[in-house]
């Protein structure tokens, strides 16, 4: 799911200019960000079953992620993978998870 809505603004250009006609410029450079956030701890929205976290640790109550488009940049799934990577070290805290990405 993650990947799709990261492909979404370049398919949505490549409708525009095939389908309609429109003219896209790359200025601005279209964004997306990510946010969660909770009361308490994010495993209230992630299942991390099966997954240890590091010990000691407890899971972060949100965690933000955000790319800008660059036609030199990363592709949709490694920007996903980078972002899940990011919420297992930074948000969650888990211990040998790569794997599950």
């Amino acid at each position: 799911m993650m990947t799709l809505a990261l492909a979404t603004p370049a398919s949505v250009a490549r409708y525009l200019v095939d389908q309609v006609g429109v003219a896209v410029r790359d200025e601005p450079q279209p964004a997306i960000g990510f946010w969660m956030a909770t009361s308490s701890k994010l495993t209230k929205l992630v299942d991390i079953d099966g997954l240890d976290p590091v010990e000691g640790s407890q899971p972060s109550q949100w965690y933000d992620a955000y790319a800008v488009g660059d036609a030199a940049g990363e592709t949709p799934n490694e920007i996903a993978t980078d972002w899940l990577t990011r919420m297992g070290d930074r948000a969650l805290h888990l211990d040998d998870y790569e794997a599950s990405i």
